[in-house]
């Protein structure tokens, strides 16, 4: 699995500082310095090639782009027109083999794995940064690059596992239906 954590992924600022006659960027997020590039893929569609490692990132750049992918507190929210879209954004920045071309159905699919994986951690990352054990008025506002209404959604989600932790009494019926769990009883009351 690869691992997409950045530290500055979220700050939407860098510098850049002059070093003895030549230009080199100062802290700030990683952007990923991906032109079109030709990539050799697996049997499995996982990326082999040597720009394997800023292939994964640049997927992981386009997943923190909230114009395109929206940020939502599951991947299976995001519709399948989205995921297309994206993978129709991310295919058109690779040069493809010739052999690859067989392959495009798992290599999209591992594409939009390694998506789904930046998706996760790019979300944790802005909560664990903006939300958790936050005061109330500091976790409303949202962080750069991320959209309100999103944001607020993801809000809602954490209100609703606080309600869950409140629930006292759980299901113990397992897979059987309450009309058939009432037919046990009725029939268990009329033995004795």
């Amino acid at each position: 699995m690869e691992h997409f954590e950045d530290e500055q992924a979220d700050d939407p600022h860098f510098e850049e500082e002059e070093v003895e006659g030549t230009t080199q960027r100062g802290r700030g997020p990683s952007i990923p310095n991906w032109k079109e590039q030709v990539c050799c893929f697996y049997a499995s569609g996982k990326c082999i090639s040597e720009n394997s490692s800023a292939f994964s990132k640049h997927v992981a750049a386009e997943v923190r782009d909230s114009i395109h992918m929206p940020l939502v507190s599951d991947w299976r929210q995001i519709k399948q027109e989205r995921r297309e879209a994206f993978w129709i954004r991310i295919k058109e920045t690779i040069i493809f083999q010739e052999e690859d071309m067989a392959k495009m159905p798992m290599i999209q699919h591992m594409t939009l794995h390694i998506a789904e994986h930046a998706h996760k951690e790019y979300r944790n990352k802005l909560k664990k940064k903006h939300y958790t054990d936050k005061p109330v008025e500091e976790y409303r506002k949202t962080p750069p690059n991320v959209d309100p209404q999103q944001w607020a959604e993801l809000e809602i989600a954490a209100k609703n596992k606080y309600n869950r932790r409140l629930k006292t009494m759980n299901h113990t019926t397992g897979a059987k239906y309450f009309a058939r769990a009432e037919l046990v009883m009725v029939v268990r009351l009329q033995v004795l």
